[in-house]
């Protein structure tokens, strides 16, 4: 009986650690949210492209502050060209990234919209955010033409209607990573 107790008690430690270990955690990350100086708005705000990372990932710069910050293009998925996610390069990664380095290439000026319903970084500290270029959601575009696939991480956001739907046109008019010719739809090995 002393020993079931005594297990009982650690297990409720061991919870109890979890949870303060958790709500500290929480509020650090609250804290850093805080701290930094853009607006969480529904709001675009202009920015300064600096680099594009990959085909999902931009590294930008505050007009207004001079900081700058990587930003993940939110609810596109697109292939991978590291073996981190898969075990393995997936089809047609180069071409996703090329696409949109064209479609950036007449700018070094975007608008940045952010979309907290699933948190304002992912795990990688990325601030999670739409881009556009002249009022283009370009995040939308590269799954309308066929170079990313909708992805809806936890909760509905406020495009996925719209992201859905051009998923589908491409899907339907074989685009890219949609035609039988590329892809065909496969994540496979390269």
């Amino acid at each position: 009986m002393k020993k079931c107790k005594a297990i009982f008690l650690l297990f409720l430690f061991i919870i109890f650690s979890a949870l303060i270990i958790s709500h500290t955690i929480n509020g650090i990350i609250s804290n850093i949210s805080i701290t930094w100086t853009w607006d969480v708005s529904n709001e675009t705000e202009n920015y300064s492209l600096l680099e594009i990372i990959d085909w999902d990932t931009v590294k930008i710069k505050d007009i207004k502050n001079e900081k700058s910050y990587s930003v993940r293009m939110i609810w596109l998925d697109a292939p991978e060209k590291t073996t981190t996610r898969y075990w393995y390069i997936e089809c047609f990664w180069n071409e996703a990234t090329e696409h949109l380095k064209t479609l950036l290439s007449w700018t070094n000026e975007i608008w940045l919209e952010l979309d907290n319903s699933q948190g304002l970084t992912d795990k990688y500290w990325r601030i999670l955010g739409y881009i556009y270029y002249s009022w283009e959601n370009l995040n939308q575009k590269m799954i309308e033409d066929g170079y990313g696939f909708e992805y809806t991480y936890n909760l509905p956001y406020k495009y996925q209607r719209s992201f859905k739907k051009a998923e589908e046109n491409a899907r339907i008019n074989q685009r890219w990573l949609w035609s039988k010719d590329t892809c065909d739809w496969k994540r496979e090995n390269i």
